[in-house]
């Protein structure tokens, strides 16, 4: 499908009421794929026609020419809370055939970091996006004790952990979690020793292909709440996200 730029004009009126309505539409009817993100992704492209009309030209709004703005849409809160880590949390990179350590902050689209597969094997997923917000967020300042020694992670008090419960892989969010709770790490499990709340001046929307990453030392998702139940296992919410948002994978960009 071709649009010329006085057609896409023509349309720039009609989009943001067209789009509004398909957003109440969703939202009643919970629409499965992609959550709630998705009427914040036609949100966000509603005010911006000319990445409206390239989503069109390219195969569709939810799942290419918009997926930038589905994740500003995301970190400024647009419909869905968000899960999120601080500026200082500590990611494995691989460039080539070279390992790094970087700060989140410096974390972009395409980029490699490292997580688990299902089987808790290590392996490296592509980032879809790495978003940065400021404001006043509330988080959970997490201690964990283990073989490796102390870790420590700062995300939203929303933000999807992943617990070993009785042999089991858990989710639950970060103001869920309790002392004494074991956390998933990079190698093995550590045991929370401390948990505190405070509140941080900026906060990292970080999405990678596989919903998940390790991050200081500690495996968490990358899956926003709103998607998550924490009455069924890690594997079952994490195949329940993969199955929604199986447009991610078919975005082909190169690593740098």
């Amino acid at each position: 499908m071709i649009f010329n730029f006085r057609q896409i004009q023509k349309m720039k009126s009609r989009i943001p009421n067209f789009l509004f309505i398909l957003c109440f539409y969703c939202l009643i009817l919970q629409v499965s794929t992609g959550g709630l993100c998705i009427p914040a992704c036609l949100v966000f492209c509603a005010a911006n026609p000319v990445m409206f009309a390239g989503a069109l030209a390219s195969g569709g709004v939810a799942e290419i020419g918009c997926l930038p703005g589905c994740g500003i849409a995301c970190s400024m809160g647009l419909f869905v809370p968000v899960a999120c880590f601080s500026e200082h949390t500590q990611l494995t990179v691989k460039i080539g055939n070279d390992i790094a350590t970087k700060e989140i902050q410096h974390i972009q689209r395409n980029d490699y970091v490292l997580t688990l597969d299902e089987n808790g094997n290590q392996i490296y997923t592509k980032v879809i996006s790495n978003i940065k917000s400021n404001g006043k967020f509330d988080y959970v300042n997490i201690i964990c004790k283990g073989k490796e020694g102390k870790k420590e992670l700062n995300v939203t008090n929303d933000h999807s952990m992943i617990i070993e419960y009785n042999n089991q892989k858990k989710i639950r969010l970060a103001k869920n979690l309790e002392v004494g709770m074991n956390l998933v790490m990079e190698n093995g499990i550590c045991e929370i020793s401390k948990i505190e709340n405070m509140i941080l001046s900026d906060k990292y929307t970080l999405v990678t292909e596989e919903g998940t990453v390790i991050s200081s030392g500690i495996f968490a998702t990358t899956i926003c709440d709103s998607e998550v139940d924490e009455n069924i296992s890690f594997q079952e919410n994490l195949k329940k996200w993969k199955n929604e948002h199986n447009f991610i994978s078919s975005i082909n960009d190169e690593p740098k």
